[in-house]
């Protein structure tokens, strides 16, 4: 990327409230990474296949730590869109909730102080750290051992950091449009997706996936909270549609790669990365403004795919 371009890419960051821009991030020790996609070994193949799998919810509690992070009680995330009733001072301000809000057309008035009020500190507060350390510990015991060869010792991973979260409220639009992730800049072949939807899910209110490259066998996903996908996103085609139920939707997602297999460490489609390691974890995102960088692509509400 060209000098130019690159002042450009992190002018636009900082207009829309980012401190990092995530293309700026290159591998701290070697720069730049192309190397030439590696053959995927055969056990891979079996990582990346579409699985449906439970998660310990007491041990990695994502509903409630992501209610905490957007203001909204735990017991009510199905329910968000009817928060928009309640008296200004009460209102969530998360932007989350806010672009949510939008892509339904019930978006409350809120004043242009308290927006900015919010908006202050959103990625350094207590209750994003509790949800992000959760997720690193949820990647290095449960995401890790799924995406490595078990015959190995080797099992650490380069994943997205942070993960994506997402609202969509009744009547709200598609979050993304029919894709596959290879369509976009800086996917690699050795990627896995997680999907971890935080409300139950069901028909218009769910992901569309197809089981196999090319198969078009689409059908919502019917899960409930506790359970997650794990999928070849990568290759597989996959999106969502304008939510026709009165739910909420409240999910998370993520990509990973094995360390063993993985091409360049600066980032996942539009997101930095880090890496899991013996100590915990290696970030590959400057740490000289803020604790968390904030991913160009967080939280998108809109029909415009980011990756």
């Amino acid at each position: 990327m060209s000098s130019r371009k690159r002042r450009q890419k992190e002018k636009e960051h900082e207009d829309d409230g980012s401190d990092h821009s995530c293309n700026a991030f290159e591998d701290a020790n070697n720069g730049p990474q192309h190397h030439t996609p590696p053959k995927l070994p055969t056990w891979f193949h079996q990582c990346k296949t579409f699985s449906i799998l439970e998660m310990d919810i007491k041990r990695f509690p994502f509903r409630e730590l992501v209610a905490d992070w957007l203001e909204v009680p735990s017991d009510e995330l199905e329910n968000i869109h009817a928060i928009s009733s309640i008296p200004e001072s009460r209102i969530p301000l998360h932007p989350t909730i806010r672009q949510a809000w939008v892509a339904s057309k019930t978006e409350p008035k809120i004043s242009s102080t308290m927006r900015r009020a919010k908006k202050k500190g959103l990625f350094s507060s207590p209750q994003y750290n509790r949800y992000v350390d959760t997720y690193r510990l949820f990647l290095k015991e449960v995401i890790a051992p799924l995406c490595c060869d078990p015959s190995s010792n080797q099992q650490n991973i380069v994943y997205q950091y942070p993960p994506t979260t997402r609202v969509v409220l009744p009547n709200g639009n598609k979050t993304i449009s029919m894709h596959r992730d290879k369509d976009y800049p800086n996917h690699q072949a050795a990627e896995i997706n997680f999907w971890l939807p935080l409300t139950n899910v069901f028909e218009s209110n769910s992901l569309f996936v197809e089981s196999e490259p090319g198969k078009g066998d689409f059908q919502p996903l019917n899960l409930r909270y506790g359970q997650f996908l794990k999928f070849n996103g990568h290759d597989c085609r996959h999106y969502t549609v304008h939510n026709e139920t009165q739910i909420c939707r409240v999910s998370i997602d993520f990509r990973v790669v094995p360390s063993c297999l993985c091409t360049q460490r600066s980032q996942i489609g539009d997101f930095c990365v880090e890496e899991t390691n013996d100590d915990g974890y290696k970030a590959f995102w400057s740490t000289s403004k803020q604790n968390s960088p904030k991913p160009c692509s967080e939280s998108v509400q809109h029909e415009h795919i980011h990756h």
